[in-house]
């Protein structure tokens, strides 16, 4: 018998040159956006996707809309920092 081999390796491998990865780890920021920006925020919004490190923010209202494109910057830290790394590099609202 040869060797063991650990699993997650060629898994691991797969899932990266397949780009499911980064998918995943994208679809982390959609799940992130809620805590990371608080409550308040959360009520009015709703991350639908991630794809290429833009998240994209659905939000209640035009007013709402204005007042974070201010804050983006700062969504965009918080988001990343709950996630551990830089993922998000741009937010979209709509």
């Amino acid at each position: 018998m040869g060797k063991p081999v650990r699993i997650n390796s060629p898994v691991k491998s797969l899932l990266n040159s397949l780009g499911i990865t980064e998918r995943l780890i994208e679809a982390g920021a959609v799940e992130a956006w809620s805590e990371a920006v608080g409550r308040e925020i959360a009520e009015k919004t709703e991350a639908v996707s991630c794809i290429d490190g833009r998240l994209t923010v659905r939000v209640s209202d035009s007013t709402w809309s204005q007042e974070l494109h201010f804050m983006k910057s700062e969504l965009i830290g918080a988001v990343n920092e709950a996630l551990g790394k830089r993922v998000v590099t741009e937010i979209i609202f709509r």
